[in-house]
This record gives structure tokens, C-alpha cells and sequence, in this order.
């Protein structure tokens, strides 16, 4: 499998002096990644230590409900209402407008960090 890629792949593999990209900017978008998907690594975690039988208790009752749901064959509905739940609950944490914002960047920037936290935190507990 080498051999045969090894023609491909070598055309993209070059050393360079200076990066073809800013690091910097890298960082960045690598950061809003982590701070959006905070919610999702927390169900992450969740679903680890289900799997992992961390707390046997838990676990046991995931079981019996993944069991039911599936000889009633509603495992994609329930999880999709779960999911509408959990969005419709996030939802109504927000804020109705943002007239109440002034309109520079930095109290928008504070702004969304304050709401990212509270989601963070949330989700998290």
C-alpha cells in the first residue's frame, strides 16, 4: 500500500521555511471549534460513561430504555424528540431581541462569550 501511493502523496509533502498558512488565524478558528462544540463534548462525555458502565445504575436504565425502544422500533423518534427538547429548552434561556445591545463590536463580543458560558455551563452540569 505505500509502494502504491507513494507517488501520490510525496507532491504534497514538501518542507517549507514559512507555514502556507498563519498560525495564528489557526488558532483562532481552532478555538471557536472547541467553544461551539462545548455542548457536544459534554454529551460526549455523557455517552462515555454510559458505555463504559461508569455508573452501573445509569447505565442499566439506558439499556432497558434502548431495549424497549427497539422492539417497539422508536429509536430514531425518540431520539430526535429528545434532541427537539433540548433544543427548544436552549432556546428559550436566550434573549427575545438584541435591542438592548449597543451595537459595538466589543459589548457584542462580551455578549456572546456571556451566552456561550451560560450554554457551556448548562451543559455541562
Amino acid at each position: 500500500m505505500v509502494y502504491a501511493t507513494q507517488d501520490f502523496c510525496a507532491q504534497y509533502i514538501d518542507e517549507y521555511d514559512k507555514f502556507p498558512y498563519d498560525i495564528s488565524s489557526l488558532r483562532l478558528c481552532l478555538e471557536r471549534l472547541v467553544i461551539a462544540s462545548a455542548p457536544w463534548q459534554s454529551w460526549a462525555m455523557d455517552v462515555r460513561a454510559v458505555y463504559r458502565w461508569e455508573n452501573p445504575k445509569t447505565t442499566g436504565k439506558w439499556l432497558a430504555l434502548y431495549t424497549v425502544l427497539w422492539y417497539t422500533e422508536h429509536i430514531v423518534s425518540f431520539v430526535v424528540g429528545k434532541q427537539s427538547l433540548a433544543w427548544r429548552a436552549q432556546l428559550k434561556s436566550l434573549p427575545v431581541g438584541l435591542s438592548h445591545l449597543r451595537c459595538d463590536q466589543e459589548s457584542l463580543l462580551s455578549y456572546f462569550s456571556r451566552i456561550s458560558a451560560q450554554v457551556y455551563a448548562e451543559s455541562t452540569r
